[in-house]
C-alpha cells in the first residue's frame, strides 16, 4: 500500500515521488516549481475549513475575538515579569497587539487545517524542511509583516512547531539549502545620501510641537500645517534598524493562559516563542536609544505607526504611559467591517478618526484622509464596464469578514461563471482590474485564459480606470468601492457570501442597497440589472430614489464633503 504524506507548504522539495502526496491546502501548489514537480504524481489536496463551512469564519472570529482580550491579559503580566516592569495593559497592547492579533489568527487558521486533513485523511508522515529558532522569530512587526506571512518557509516552520508540541504525525526532516533570510530594511526614512536626511536633523533642533504626526494622512497633515503656519518633520529616528540580540532562549515562557482546550494549551506553551524579538530579547536595547529623544509632544497622531514600526510604538506607549500623551490612530482605508482587529486599536487610542459613524465616544467620523481626487467624472460617452477583484493571501494572517486563503479558488469559479453568463454585447466591454496589485493566485492568467489579454486593465491608476468606466462592478467593500462610490460612476457590488461582521445601522443600508439593486449575491439577478441598465446607466444611478440610498451609504460610511470637520479636529486638538 503506497503511504500518504502530508505537505503543508509550497515548498517542491517536500513532495515524494514515491508516495501520495496529500496537500493540506491550495497554497501548497502555487509556486512554479510545485506545479512542474507534480504532474505526474499521485495528488489529493485537502479542503480548505473555511469552504468546507463558510460560516465558520463567523464562529472562529467570536471565539478569537474573546481569546484575544484573554490572551492579551495574561501577556502583560507576562512581559511584564519578563522585564521587571508594571506598565498597564495598554502600554503593552500598544507594542505587543498588532502581533497578537496576527499571531493568534495565524496559529488557529494552521491548527484548524491540520485538524481537518487528519479527520479526512490518513496520515502516515508529514515532511518538513529543516529549520531553526532564528528562521521563525520575527525581528519586529514589520519583518513578520512584509517577510514571513506568505512565505513557504516560514509556514513550514509554523505547522512544524504546532505539529511537534500537539500532532501525532510521524516528522520526516528534509535538508534545505537555505536561501539568504532577507530583513526587510526600512524604507520609511531617508538615509544618509538624501539631502531631507538632513533637513530632518535640522528641523528636530528647531521644532519643539505639541503635535506629533507620524504616518499621517499627507493631505489633512500639510493642510493643517499650512494653515496653523507651522513645521514638521519625517521622524527619522523612527526608521532606523532595530538592533537585534542574537542570544534567543525562550524555553519554558509559558503564558500561564488558563487554557480551556487543546488549542488553548499549544498556545499556552507555544505563544511566546513567536513573538518579535523587539517585543523580548531587544526590548531594553530599544528603551535605551528611544532614551535619547527628548521630546515630550501632548498629541500623537498616526496612521500606520501603530501597527508597522515598533520603534514608534515603544516610544509611544511610554509618551502614553508615563506622559499622559494622547494617541490619536485614523482609519487608513475605507471598510464597512464593524469590529477590525479584535477591537485593539480602539482599546489603545484615546481618539479614533473613522470613515464609518460610530456611537463609540472614542471614535470620530471624518472625511476620508486616503483617498482618490475625485473631480466631476462626465462618463455618459464610456462603453467599458470596470470589473474589480477582490484579492487574498496564500496563507490567512487575520480573521476578518472577507476572503480567506484559498476560498479565492470558490470565488474565481463564481466571478468567471458570472461573465460567462452576460450577453455578448456587455460582455464585449468587460475590462477587469486585479485588485491590488500582489497576485499570489494568478488571477490575472486565469482571467487572460477565460477572456484574452485585452480585457485586462493595463493602466497603472485606479482613477484612469474609472474615468474611461461607464459602470463599475466591485467584488469586495473594501477601498476600491469606497472610491467607486466616491467617483460618481454607477457602481455595483457582486458578493458571493453574505457579510456578517456590519453595525446595526450599517445592516439597515446594507440591505437597503441590496433592495435598490447596488449589492448583489445572485448572479442571474446582476445580469437581468445589466441587461436593463446597459444603454443608460446614469439614468439609473442619478434617480431620485438611488440618490437618496448614495447619500445615507456617504452619510454613515464616507462623509466626504464636510472637510471643515478636520479643521475644527486640528483646532480643538491645539
Amino acid at each position: 500500500m503506497v503511504e500518504n504524506r502530508l505537505i503543508c507548504t509550497g515548498n517542491s522539495e517536500l513532495i515524494s515521488d514515491l508516495k501520495k502526496n496529500i496537500y493540506i491546502g491550495d497554497w501548497c501548489l502555487e509556486d512554479t516549481g510545485v506545479k512542474e514537480k507534480i504532474q505526474n504524481l499521485k495528488n489529493n489536496v485537502c479542503e480548505y475549513h473555511y469552504n468546507i463551512d463558510p460560516n465558520k469564519i463567523r464562529k472562529d472570529w467570536d471565539y478569537l475575538s474573546v481569546l484575544y482580550d484573554k490572551v492579551m491579559n495574561s501577556l502583560t503580566i507576562k512581559l511584564n515579569q519578563y522585564h521587571n516592569k508594571s506598565f498597564s495593559r495598554r502600554y503593552w497592547e500598544i507594542i505587543a497587539g498588532p502581533s497578537l492579533v496576527h499571531l493568534l489568527s495565524i496559529l488557529w487558521d494552521r491548527w484548524e487545517t491540520l485538524k481537518s486533513v487528519k479527520k479526512n485523511f490518513k496520515i502516515h508522515e508529514v515532511a518538513i524542511l529543516k529549520y531553526d529558532t532564528f528562521d521563525y522569530v520575527p525581528k519586529d512587526f514589520n519583518d513578520l509583516f512584509s517577510n514571513k506571512l506568505d512565505n513557504h518557509f516560514w509556514n513550514n516552520c509554523i505547522y512544524s512547531e504546532i505539529i511537534k508540541d500537539s500532532f501525532n504525525i510521524k516528522i520526516v526532516e528534509i535538508d534545505f539549502k537555505k536561501k539568504k533570510n532577507l530583513r526587510l530594511k526600512e524604507k520609511f526614512g531617508f538615509n544618509h545620501f538624501n539631502i531631507f536626511y538632513y533637513i530632518d536633523i535640522f528641523l528636530s533642533k528647531i521644532i519643539k510641537e505639541e503635535t506629533l504626526f507620524y504616518k499621517f494622512g499627507r493631505k489633512k497633515t500639510f493642510s493643517y500645517l499650512i494653515n496653523n503656519l507651522k513645521l514638521s518633520r519625517f521622524y527619522n529616528e523612527f526608521s532606523v534598524q532595530i538592533p537585534t540580540n542574537n542570544d534567543l532562549n525562550r524555553d519554558n515562557l509559558i503564558l500561564n493562559l488558563n487554557p480551556k482546550n487543546s488549542f488553548e494549551k499549544m498556545l499556552d506553551r507555544k505563544l511566546m516563542n513567536f513573538l518579535p524579538i523587539s517585543h523580548l530579547e531587544s526590548f531594553k536595547k530599544i528603551e535605551t536609544y528611544l532614551e535619547k529623544i527628548t521630546y515630550k509632544p501632548k498629541n500623537i497622531l498616526t496612521t500606520f505607526g501603530h501597527v508597522v514600526d515598533d520603534l514608534f510604538k515603544i516610544w509611544t506607549a511610554n509618551n502614553v504611559e508615563k506622559k499622559n500623551a494622547k494617541l490619536t490612530i485614523c482609519s487608513h482605508g475605507g471598510s464597512v467591517e464593524n469590529i477590525i482587529n479584535f477591537n485593539s486599536w480602539l482599546n489603545i487610542a484615546d481618539n479614533f478618526i473613522t470613515w464609518e459613524k460610530k456611537q463609540d465616544h472614542k471614535c470620530l467620523q471624518l472625511p476620508p484622509s486616503y483617498s482618490s481626487d475625485f473631480k466631476k467624472i462626465d462618463n455618459s460617452k464610456n462603453t467599458k464596464i470596470l470589473f474589480c477583484t477582490a484579492n487574498t493571501n496564500l496563507y490567512v494572517y487575520r480573521i476578518q469578514d472577507y476572503i480567506l486563503s484559498s476560498q479565492i479558488k470558490l470565488y474565481l469559479n463564481f466571478w468567471r461563471h458570472f461573465i460567462s453568463k452576460l450577453d455578448f454585447k456587455i460582455k464585449k466591454n468587460i475590462v477587469v482590474r486585479h485588485i491590488p496589485h500582489t497576485d499570489p493566485w494568478s488571477q490575472k492568467k486565469e482571467f487572460e485564459k477565460f477572456l484574452g489579454k485585452g480585457s485586462i486593465s493595463k493602466k497603472k491608476n485606479f482613477l484612469d480606470e474609472v474615468k474611461n468606466s461607464k459602470i463599475i462592478i466591485n467584488t469586495a467593500l473594501q477601498t476600491t468601492f469606497f472610491e467607486s462610490m466616491l467617483s460618481g460612476v454607477p457602481t455595483i457590488v457582486l458578493l458571493k457570501d453574505d457579510l456578517w461582521n456590519l453595525s446595526e445601522e450599517g445592516k439597515k443600508i446594507y440591505n437597503l442597497m441590496i433592495k435598490k439593486k447596488i449589492i448583489f449575491k445572485n448572479i442571474s439577478s446582476l445580469v437581468q440589472h445589466l441587461n436593463e441598465i446597459d444603454e443608460n446607466p446614469l439614468s439609473w444611478w442619478n434617480s431620485n430614489e438611488l440618490i437618496s440610498v448614495r447619500n445615507k451609504f456617504h452619510e454613515h460610511y464616507c462623509n466626504y464633503k464636510d472637510n471643515q470637520k478636520w479643521k475644527n479636529f486640528f483646532t480643538n486638538l491645539v
